[in-house]
């Protein structure tokens, strides 16, 4: 019997299958960590399968990140483990083939990582060496063909294509393997510019992508406070921004502190440094708790052991066996407000808050991308101020990383977060009260960030070429500032056209203007490109740090889009929205731009209703370009290839 008719198929049949295979394969990924997750995660284990004997130190990583104003983006990262044979290169590929399991590991390895890299990729590399002997495959054009079966197949040679950096790095490799993935338009993330922020220096630039690693990939090591690293893995961190812009800068995997030269995993009270122990509390006199703890604190965390935390909880038997056998260690970190939690993603300088308010699992020291909601039956509140992490060894995850194969464990885990809010909610009274922080320590801290924000405005330099006194020497944090930046460009006659009427006096939107027949004009930087926009008397103005923040608004029906006819706003972070969608009008796309200075056109999803937005981060490197002036051209790339990475 031929069982699904197997043995009758032919090559094309069965070439067929592989692709649709791989093309579910790439679906049941949806982060935009995942391909980072899955090559450091295979260097990371290469090296763990060295023999400790022969081996004693922690191993050697190398990481690049290759972000290029082409888009040509990469990554690279090469490791001195136990490297693969010619045969084991060509075999490690194939759907469902683990190079784990062929060294006997049991748990996890599905044999999907390394096929889904290729799968999502139109231009991957490897350089492997084996007792001195190198293997070099260059793969091209899969995606392609995984995604459209019309194109033609993938092409592979004996050869390492890489830019002139990695091929450098590669040839000095005496055993181990270098991989190197290009990012393209089709990969999740296509572009690196919208990751970390890229605008603060490279140096700065480096330790945000090596902070972003550690909080979503195998990178940042997360293990209990009680264990040491003896012999600490060396981490080798290099940014390549292409025409000879390279900055590196060596770690070790230990406890993260990156100013120290450590990766780790960022637990939140690692990257904001706040909050207290709840042990310091427990320690205190109970008598002088009011006075050295009592509203003082913007968060509180603590360690549990696995055994220590299970002990104390309402399981059936099941669960309790599960749990003893796999949960090591719980950390747990409550703060006193959400602002807690956007310093945190401030300090690290993501986009996005890669470390976030959920559980997040830690396997065998590898934290888990993606968070899991924590589903709290009571103190709704919470769920948006809580992070936990949970220290689990040889737990079994589905293809992708997303959730626990085992419905049980995953029940109980559910249990264990809830226990742990719980546990620390008892220490809420140690934490401040919202709006009522100390004013010396507000005082101080809002100094201490104005100052480093301060290091790197571009209005000054622009100010100072426009012969004028800059509203502020900070890039907008707030709306008050934005309006400050706003009226500064009207008056010293940037902005040609616009004149303000009122500010405020109305308890639903922020101003009124009058937009005139200078605002209309095709001449002059920031003009307009195709006019359709007829001069206005009452223009309704709104005021926004960020775009994003209006949509609540809408959804609340607090404010209504068709009134609205310009949103100013400092940025305009992404595209595509919970409601409706951005459409670019600024830089290349300059088709569409109705009168001066709008960047985006808003549409509603109906594409009823639509309204102008006027992003100042959009004008400042505009007017920058047009005064000649440094960085206008590399900030309005950056701002270019953001949008365009998120266009759909």
């Amino acid at each position: 019997m031929d069982i699904f008719g197997i043995g009758s198929l032919d090559v094309e049949h069965q070439r067929e299958l592989v692709r649709k295979h791989l093309m579910n394969l790439t679906t049941s990924y949806s982060d935009e960590s995942d391909v980072f997750t899955e090559v450091l995660q295979n260097a990371i284990d290469a090296i763990a399968l060295r023999d400790p004997i022969a081996n004693p130190d922690g191993g050697n990583l190398t990481i690049v990140v290759g972000r290029r104003t082409d888009n040509a983006h990469y990554l690279y990262v090469q490791d001195d483990g136990v490297g693969m044979s010619e045969e084991l290169v060509d075999r490690v590929f194939i759907p469902g083939y683990s190079f784990g399991k062929k060294h006997g590991k049991s748990i996890g390895y599905k044999g999907v990582g390394m096929s889904y890299i290729v799968a999502v990729s139109d231009h991957i590399a490897i350089r492997s060496v084996k007792e001195g002997l190198p293997t070099d495959r260059t793969i091209l054009h899969t995606n392609d063909w995984v995604t459209d079966s019309e194109k033609p197949q993938p092409t592979v040679d004996d050869s390492f294509s890489a830019p002139q950096l990695v091929k450098g790095l590669a040839d000095g490799i005496t055993r181990g393997t270098g991989v190197y993935f290009e990012f393209h338009s089709g990969s999740d993330p296509k572009s690196l510019d919208n990751l970390v922020i890229v605008t603060d220096g490279i140096e700065k630039e480096l330790r945000y992508w090596a902070g972003f690693l550690c909080a979503k990939t195998p990178l940042g090591l997360a293990t209990s406070t009680l264990v040491q690293q003896s012999n600490p893995m060396k981490v080798q961190f290099i940014v390549d921004r292409g025409d000879d812009v390279v900055f590196e800068e060596p770690f070790i995997r230990d406890v993260y502190a990156p100013d120290q030269g450590k990766l780790g995993y960022p637990f939140p009270e690692t990257v904001f440094v706040v909050g207290v122990d709840t042990n310091t509390i427990d320690s205190t006199p109970v008598s002088q708790h009011n006075l050295k703890h009592a509203r003082r604190h913007q968060a509180v965390f603590h360690e549990w052991s696995g055994p220590e935390f299970i002990e104390e909880m309402v399981l059936d038997d099941d669960e309790k066996t599960l749990l003893l056998k796999h949960l090591h260690w719980v950390r747990g970190y409550l703060c006193y407000s959400t602002d807690v939690m956007k310093q945190v993603k401030k300090n690290m300088g993501t986009r996005g808050p890669a470390v976030r308010y959920g559980a997040r699992l830690a396997v065998d020291g590898a934290p888990q991308g993606r968070p899991l909601d924590l589903s709290l039956t009571s103190d709704q509140g919470l769920d948006r101020q809580t992070h936990i992490v949970l220290g689990f060894s040889e737990l079994e995850l589905d293809t992708g990383r997303k959730f626990v194969s085992n419905e049980k464990i995953l029940h109980a885990i559910n249990k264990v977060n809830q226990r742990v809010v719980t546990k620390l909610k008892d220490y809420r009274w140690a934490l401040k009260i919202k709006d009522r922080v100390p004013i010396e320590t507000d005082l101080a801290e809002w100094i201490k960030s104005v100052d480093e924000r301060a290091g790197n405005s571009s209005l000054p330099a622009l100010f100072a070429a426009l012969g004028a006194t800059p509203p502020a020497r900070v890039d907008p944090n707030d709306e008050q500032e934005v309006i400050a930046l706003w009226t500064a460009l009207v008056t010293t006659a940037e902005l040609p056209g616009f004149a303000m009427k009122a500010l405020s006096g109305y308890n639903r939107y922020d101003a009124l203007a009058t937009i005139g027949d200078d605002a209309m004009t095709p001449t002059g930087s920031l003009a307009a490109v195709s006019p359709d926009y007829a001069p206005k008397e009452n223009a309704v103005l709104e005021f926004k740090v960020s775009f994003d923040s209006l949509i609540s608004d809408f959804e609340a029906k607090v404010k209504i889009p068709s009134e609205v006819d310009v949103v100013v706003c400092w940025d305009c972070t992404d595209l595509n929205l919970r409601v409706g969608r951005l459409e670019p009008t600024y830089g290349k796309w300059k088709h569409a731009r109705p009168f001066r200075a709008v960047s985006y056109i808003w549409h509603d999803d109906a594409s009823s209703t639509h309204f102008n937005v006027i992003s100042l981060k959009n004008v400042i490197a505009e007017l920058l370009v047009a005064h000649a002036l440094p960085g206008g051209l590399s900030a309005l790339g950056v701002l270019e290839n953001r949008d365009d990475a998120k266009l759909v």
